[in-house]
């Protein structure tokens, strides 16, 4: 791909001057300045070339597979970065034809040491810079991801029995006691059972604020609670699950 750009550039430069009916002679003292100045400016983004690769790929991070447009984006943005200084290289060597045109007797074997050095120069560009280009933009390697269903969440179908039995609700409720016994805080179990019983849907920061806790470690609680299948993610805050309100009813019965 990369070498497909630098050849399509290099195609471009030498049609553009080509389509030129007059060539003033500063063209060409003014194309060589251009270039320098192009590339040291290249050479000042280098190290943002990897990080600019990586955002291409984010683009495309949560799309259906799309290999086609992931990589016609990469010539977009390779002609756009190097497009530039290889069509002004591409330019040089007309430039100069233009140039010896009026001025060397032997204009034809002139041009065929040009072609020759600069079909030589074009490949070792062409093929050096396409593998250099590969590593600066983290392109050297490809994984291919293969993802299979494992099967539902076995959290879900615990969430939905609301039926303990009595052995059941003796074990939910002994865990729920070890972790208010850990606990550096207190007793925090039953208490945020009751708040999200009674708030569904709020926001967690609101709720832990409501009981004098940081969003962070509140959370962590939600989630060990979840683990045991009591509590259920919102799009916005919690809610409790019929497994959740049929233990926090045994608990406010045995209180």
């Amino acid at each position: 791909m990369v070498v497909a750009v630098f050849v399509l550039c290099i195609a471009l430069g030498s049609t553009i001057v080509s389509a030129a009916r007059r060539i003033p002679a500063f063209v060409l003292a003014l194309n060589l300045w251009a270039l320098v100045a192009v590339l040291l400016v290249l050479y000042r983004l280098l190290p943002l070339f990897p990080y600019g690769a990586h955002v291409i790929r984010s683009l495309f991070r949560d799309v259906e597979p799309a290999f086609h447009l992931y990589h016609i984006t990469l010539v977009v943005a390779l002609l756009c970065l190097i497009g530039p200084a290889v069509i002004l290289s591409g330019a040089t060597l007309p430039l100069l034809f233009h140039r010896l045109r009026d001025q060397a007797a032997d204009l034809g074997a002139v041009a065929g040491r040009l072609y020759s050095w600069n079909t030589a120069g074009s490949l070792f560009g062409a093929v050096l810079g396409g593998y250099l280009l590969l590593f600066w933009l983290d392109l050297d390697q490809v994984y291919r991801i293969a993802l299979r269903f494992a099967g539902a969440d076995p959290r879900h179908e615990l969430r939905q029995q609301e039926d303990l039995s009595k052995q059941e609700m003796v074990d939910v409720k002994s865990r729920l006691n070890r972790m208010d016994v850990r606990s550096r805080q207190g007793p925090w179990t039953t208490t945020t059972l009751k708040l999200i019983g009674t708030n569904p849907g709020k926001l967690a920061a609101e709720l832990a604020e409501s009981i004098g806790m940081e969003k962070k470690p509140f959370k962590t609680n939600v989630r060990k609670l979840k683990e045991l299948g009591l509590t259920e993610s919102l799009k916005i805050g919690y809610r409790l699950s019929p497994r959740g309100k049929a233990v926090f009813k045994g608990l406010v019965h045995r209180s």
